[in-house]
């Protein structure tokens, strides 16, 4: 049947516009490639920490209630924050499928997944809630770094014990660039921030 929406990513995005559809009675899904807050599961260090305080990086309907407003929770802290969140509001999210078409019916849209059902799900409105960070940027000047020099892109940073021994040039210095620096300090390793 047809859906009112589907809301493809089940990140902070994607789950704050499931509860608002919930809230108005709109028939919906969530529809997500991995688990919830995938990418804030697999393309984040793991010593990641938010940069808006506790009492700021809230959901819709789930004010902050805890002992610490102005700390910062960590990436662990944050997935169990959203999989408590789809579990107390009974959001109708679905993990492992991947959206891999969306075409242009007259009434609405046809959503084509992985794994395959035997039609495409068919919705009144599609909300692409993906985020910023399912594809890595890498400025043109990296092309220059030569092959032998091990480059790893901040989405795919773990930990500094996954580097090779020796000294790291850390290029960028928003979040990503400072709280990576500041993990391979604390790790003993030597580090050079540059920014521009």
């Amino acid at each position: 049947h047809m859906l009112d929406a589907m809301v493809v990513g089940a990140g902070q995005a994607g789950l704050a516009t499931s509860y608002w559809l919930q809230q108005r009675g709109l028939s919906h899904v969530v529809l997500e490639r991995g688990r919830i807050g995938e990418s804030w599961r697999s393309q984040r260090w793991d010593s990641f920490v938010l940069n808006t305080p506790n009492a700021m990086s809230v959901l819709p309907g789930d004010p902050y209630t805890g002992d610490n407003p102005e700390g910062f929770w960590t990436r662990d802290e944050l997935l169990v924050r959203y999989r408590d969140y789809v579990a107390r509001f009974g959001l109708p999210v679905r993990e492992g499928v991947a959206v891999v078409d969306v075409s242009s019916m007259s009434d609405g849209f046809a959503v084509r997944i992985e794994p395959g059902e035997e039609q495409a799900l068919e919705a009144r409105n599609v909300v692409i809630a993906s985020g910023l960070m399912q594809a890595e940027k890498r400025p043109a000047t990296a092309a220059q770094v030569p092959d032998s020099l091990p480059s790893v892109h901040a989405s795919e940073y773990r930990n500094a014990s996954a580097l090779p021994p020796g000294a790291v040039l850390v290029v960028g210095a928003a979040q990503a660039g400072c709280q990576i620096a500041e993990d391979l300090l604390a790790a003993g390793r030597r580090v050079f921030l540059a920014t521009s």
